[in-house]
């Protein structure tokens, strides 16, 4: 495997990110178990992730409801890690 790949690989930079996971479940682009091995692997490096999944979505999570609930975490989300409350 050549070095570059293994550098940009999003897992060895789990210790240093705490994101949210957004799952289309009808993703044909990115297999759904990235999703959750990505989500794993934050919480292996001790970090808070949260994995929201939707089940009619592809890739592009932008119908109209998904959007609307993509948008409702994404704030929250934000709102929680720029206050430093306990939750989102």
């Amino acid at each position: 495997m050549p070095a570059i790949y293994w550098l940009t690989q999003p897992r060895n930079h789990a210790a240093t990110l705490e994101p949210q996971v957004l799952i289309g479940l009808k993703d044909k682009r990115v297999p759904i178990n990235q999703g959750w091995l990505w989500h794993n692997a934050l919480r292996a490096a001790g970090k808070e992730s949260r994995v929201y999944t939707y089940p009619d979505d592809h890739h592009a999570l932008d119908g109209v409801e998904c959007a609307a609930d993509v948008f409702v975490n994404t704030a929250c989300w934000y709102s929680h890690h720029l206050s430093g409350s306990n939750g989102p």
